[in-house]
């Protein structure tokens, strides 16, 4: 789910160090820049069918928890409670479902994180 819709949709900044050749351009080195995860979770070229949500995927190694040194040191326990809330959830509220047409949910406006105002839900 990190993948196709995670909270964090841009990194911090960062600042190179050096020269950096991306997509036959170079980035300074000094140059501020931003990892936009959103659109390297969805990259076509990495993940079969990006658009769409696999929670069976087994080739997914996203950059929802981030990369190398920037790699969640919270990530097994956010995992471990994500398993035990969704599974907590269809077991007590077999039923539950959205009380409103997906459209009319709102989001936060952030650049950053993408989060709902609120989530209607019924049992």
């Amino acid at each position: 789910m990190l993948r196709h819709d995670g909270p964090l949709q841009v990194s911090l900044p960062r600042i190179t160090v050096a020269d950096v050749e991306v997509a036959n351009t170079t980035i300074p080195a000094g140059s501020m820049v931003h990892v936009v995860v959103a659109a390297a979770n969805r990259d076509a070229s990495r993940f079969v069918d990006p658009e769409r949500l696999g929670i069976t995927r087994t080739d997914n190694q996203h950059l929802g928890f981030g990369h190398g040194v920037h790699f969640c040191v919270g990530a097994a326990l956010a995992r471990m409670e994500t398993r035990v809330a969704i599974g907590s959830l269809v077991t007590w509220f077999a039923g539950l479902r959205l009380a409103v047409p997906v459209e009319e949910l709102q989001w936060e406006v952030n650049p950053i994180l993408r989060s709902l105002v609120s989530l209607p839900v019924l049992t």
